[in-house]
């Protein structure tokens, strides 16, 4: 788990803002990841803000975490927000 949250803290150190974030409880964990390109469709285009989907049809990792997509639409197709 130290591992994942140096590799965050690099992340978010590249990007120049907050883009990736975890939380554990010891024995689960949510890692949420939004890139600068799906923040900039949140930004500017305002449906994005208002309807969105979640995708969550059985994807597991190797590890056995569930994946869930967080789906808006916009001019360039879908924009994601992953959630682990």
């Amino acid at each position: 788990m130290s591992k994942l949250k140096s590799i965050i803290r690099d992340y978010n150190e590249n990007c120049g803002s907050t883009c990736a974030a975890i939380e554990d409880d010891g024995n689960d964990f949510l890692l949420a990841i939004c890139t600068p390109l799906m923040k900039k469709v949140h930004k500017y285009l305002k449906s994005s803000s208002e309807v969105m989907f979640i995708h969550s049809s059985g994807m597991y990792d190797r590890h056995n975490c569930r994946v869930f997509l967080l789906l808006s639409e916009s001019v360039a197709g879908v924009c994601h927000l992953e959630l682990l």
